[in-house]
């Protein structure tokens, strides 16, 4: 009984081991904060979108997540796409360091898309947020 087992394992051996690894799955979320506007210990909220293992979607950029990016070895290169669910700052603190460190690392121009929310009473609109930080007369240009 022994060796037909034996046999039956060796047989089926090329079998087990031919088993393919499962790949990256196309689309993950990558949690780089949950945290508020308070300070907890977390980043703020945060997410990255990887589309077939390459990181493409930002959404929101709380304080944290840019630490976090690099804590986990994030390569920004291919993110062309910002979403911005709100503007308070636990959501879009880190937003000129994210832009800031796209450019170091690129060799010509960088193009987004970035979406967020229209103005509403002391908020302005997404467009005059961004332009503030990396606008021509932005705090960053």
């Amino acid at each position: 009984m022994c060796s037909s087992l034996g046999i039956l394992a060796f047989l089926l051996s090329p079998i087990l081991l031919a088993t393919p690894k499962p790949g990256k799955p196309p689309l993950e979320v990558v949690v780089l904060g949950s945290g508020g506007p308070r300070a907890f210990g977390r980043a703020g909220s945060s997410y990255l979108i990887l589309l077939d293992g390459t990181p493409r979607v930002l959404v929101d950029a709380g304080p944290g997540a840019f630490l976090r990016i690099g804590e986990l070895d994030l390569d920004l290169e291919k993110v062309d796409t910002v979403l911005l669910t709100h503007l308070h700052i636990d959501h879009s603190a880190d937003l000129p360091a994210f832009f800031n460190a796209r450019s170091l690392t690129s060799d010509g121009p960088i193009a987004y898309r970035i979406f967020g929310p229209a103005s509403a009473g002391l908020f302005p609109s997404t467009s005059l947020f961004v332009e503030s930080f990396v606008g021509d007369a932005g705090a960053f240009q």
